[in-house]
């Protein structure tokens, strides 16, 4: 069945806006940030010059409160609800304060050890980022 030219078409579902918390760069219908969240920094990181103001937005809210530990960022209460222990993630978040601020990329996290499939996917993604583009950290 098709609709006629004056018949609307179902409304979707309000997103929730998260740019409060995550510098303007998500709009998700979920009210934690975590998973999706783990590889903006990366893209960001990747991305052009322009970038650099959302990336340290982004990693001020995502680790600004939370001694730079990774992890599940409940959006409505702008808190942390859970955290990503796995080295991946940490490299995440270091390759982040390296592309801001040009941190020292800490020795333990330059080789990738034994771990699940998504952090070592993770982490292998920031050591090439490192070496492409960041190599003074």
């Amino acid at each position: 069945m098709t609709a006629s030219p004056t018949t609307k078409p179902a409304a979707k579902p309000a997103l929730k806006p998260a740019e409060d918390k995550i510098g303007a760069l998500i709009v998700s219908p979920l009210a934690e940030l975590g998973y999706e969240l783990v590889r903006a920094p990366l893209y960001l990181a990747w991305g052009p010059p322009e970038a650099k103001p959302r990336l340290a937005a982004l990693m001020q809210s995502w680790l600004g409160g939370t001694a730079g530990i990774p992890g599940v960022i409940n959006v409505e209460r702008g808190m942390m609800t859970q955290s990503f222990s796995d080295a991946g993630y940490r490299a995440v978040a270091a390759l982040g304060r390296c592309a801001v601020s040009g941190e020292k990329f800490p020795e333990e996290l330059r080789s990738v050890g034994m771990e699940n499939y998504y952090p070592a996917t993770l982490h292998m993604l920031s050591l090439t980022l490192l070496d492409l583009k960041f190599s003074t950290c």
